[in-house]
């Protein structure tokens, strides 16, 4: 099974890969992301990178996968439009599962949805079945170009509140197209387990909402609506990744046209800081906790990597809602 779209990849082959296991199906899976990883019926295993991700690695890691795997789940990692079609050229899925469809990687597809759309379509094989994520039943140009590949389409059937219900619901319905049987209650704690995920971390006096996995902006501002924090009181901490330029700009009007109580760079050094922003330099998970502690609430956005997440899992989880110190 092969997992693609703009955002949420990691989290829903975690889902899918849970549902396997519910039904005693011997499943290997691999996350990419900022912590490539494995998952098997050995347990949680970290790919250890030498340099930067490369989408090469699935074809080394499809390569050792045992021969008595009954299931095999992976993202399509690659980002450059040329290079959408290898990973099911190596895997040769027989179900492709496409989470949404956002503006991103503006460097490698342009600043549109139409280009985003585009990009993702050319790794989807022909005459392979697609499941769509919730909303993607209405993108009409996604239909006919699916239909002109002659993929079979299957649709979420579930009115769903926000990104973690849709995944669930998602692999919910990709799994029971193989007569599985597989309930939401049977997967969706597996979400717990993914360090990636969207939670609202207390630090000391302050509170991160940790929304770094969210890279494009649609979502980040749907997480962000979620939480009902008032933007006066609320800083905002974007996380800028050198490879990835092209997101700080999409996020920029936003970033600019809030009355935000501060706004905050961190990662790479942009070539130019956006108006009334100041950038910030992270040299260990300290001196996060000490920059949330004296600003309240903060919104982290942007991208995850760069960011040592590991060692946040440790803080105290607080309530979605919370809106005071």
């Amino acid at each position: 099974m092969l997992v693609t779209g703009t955002r949420g990849k990691s989290s829903l082959v975690r889902l899918i890969t849970a549902g396997f296991r519910a039904r005693n199906i011997s499943c290997f899976s691999r996350i990419t992301g900022v912590i490539p990883t494995e998952l098997s019926p050995r347990g949680l295993r970290r790919i250890i990178r030498s340099r930067g991700g490369h989408i090469k690695e699935l074809q080394w890691w499809l390569s050792q996968v045992p021969q008595e795997a009954e299931a095999i789940v992976a993202e399509n990692s690659a980002v450059a439009v040329e290079l959408q079609p290898l990973a099911a050229r190596w895997l040769k899925p027989n179900l492709v599962v496409w989470t949404n469809l956002r503006e991103d990687h503006f460097e490698a597809w342009g600043p549109t949805k139409e280009e985003a759309r585009i990009a993702l379509f050319a790794g989807v094989p022909k005459e392979v079945p697609v499941v769509l994520g919730p909303g993607l039943e209405e993108d009409g140009a996604l239909l006919e170009l699916l239909k002109k590949n002659h993929n079979d389409v299957y649709f979420t059937k579930e009115k769903v509140l926000n990104f973690e219900d849709a995944n669930i619901a998602l692999a919910v319905r990709s799994l029971n197209l193989f007569g599985l049987n597989v309930s939401e209650d049977m997967i969706d704690h597996y979400l717990e387990d993914d360090p990636g995920r969207f939670r609202i971390l207390k630090m000391n006096n302050g509170v991160l909402a940790f929304g770094f996995s969210a890279n494009d902006l649609e979502s980040t501002v749907s997480l962000f609506s979620s939480l009902k924090w008032d933007e006066n009181n609320t800083s905002v901490l974007f996380n800028n990744r050198r490879d990835r330029p092209g997101r700080l700009k999409a996020f920029e009007p936003w970033l600019k046209n809030k009355q935000w109580r501060g706004v905050y760079i961190c990662g790479a050094h942009p070539l130019r800081l956006i108006k009334n922003t100041r950038w910030v330099c992270f040299k260990d998970i300290n001196d996060i906790v000490s920059f949330v502690n004296k600003r309240g609430l903060v919104f982290g956005c942007g991208n995850i990597a760069g960011l040592p997440f590991q060692e946040l899992i440790a803080y105290e989880e607080v309530d979605h809602n919370c809106d005071k110190i």
